[in-house]
């Protein structure tokens, strides 16, 4: 069984600022984890690139960053799970378990709010904003990333969007987890129903910002990757 696990964070964050500042690297390292936490382009560093056609690239560089290692576990948040998801789709066999949080419907297209996030990273916030979109503005800011590459990050071409019939190559178990009140992300079957061999969860009270938090997530996640058959049971 493998002992090395990905923890890739979403739009905005960063290793350091998502999983760190939460601890989430320790909890694996003290159930004899390895840890692997690389950034995306543009995130966990002061200044990113500035045009979006920059970041089509993406998961090519997550995937250089992770080189030919196979059999990985991997836990990724927001774009970090939507990353996960297009590394599978192209080598199934990198990965043993994949944990998908906050992630649903929008793994098939971009955010709603993709613009209006863009825009406030760019002008600032306005006086009609969203709890929602303050909070991931807010969130941004803590981790110390650049607003105009964030904004560029955000609207980034599509090359090749992950549809259902590129998900029926991925056939290893998989835990997809999200708060009931992610109004970024839900509804999350129309990503559940395309994955063969998903299990699912729904945390009553959590959103986008605190599913990493919730000790029941956390729990969910450790049981999950130490099930021998990659179910969750109870």
């Amino acid at each position: 069984m493998s002992k090395t696990t990905v923890l890739l964070h979403g739009w905005g964050g960063s290793y350091a600022a998502t999983w760190q500042n939460i601890h989430w690297d320790e909890r694996l390292k003290a159930e004899g984890y390895s840890v692997v936490g690389p950034n995306i382009m543009g995130h966990g560093v002061p200044n990113g690139p500035h045009d979006p056609q920059d970041y089509v690239a993406v998961a090519d560089d997550i995937e250089a960053q992770l080189g030919d290692a196979v059999g990985l576990n991997a836990i990724g948040y927001s774009l970090g799970a939507k990353i996960l998801l297009e590394l599978a789709c192209r080598r199934p066999n990198r990965f043993r378990r994949l944990v998908i949080a906050a992630m649903g419907e929008n793994a098939f297209k971009p955010l709603a709010a993709s613009e209006a996030i863009a825009s406030a990273m760019e002008n600032g916030l306005p006086d009609n904003a969203s709890p929602g979109l303050s909070k991931l503005i807010a969130y941004t800011a803590e981790a110390g990333n650049d607003p105009l590459a964030m904004a560029a990050c955000m609207r980034r071409p599509q090359d090749r969007p992950i549809t259902p019939d590129r998900l029926r190559a991925v056939t290893m178990p998989i835990f997809v987890a999200n708060g009931d009140q992610d109004f970024f992300v839900l509804p999350a079957e129309p990503l559940t129903e395309s994955l063969q061999n998903a299990c699912s969860r729904l945390y009553p009270g959590v959103d986008h910002f605190n599913l990493l938090t919730e000790k029941a997530f956390i729990a969910d996640t450790l049981a999950f990757l130490r099930s021998p058959d990659g179910r969750l049971h109870g």
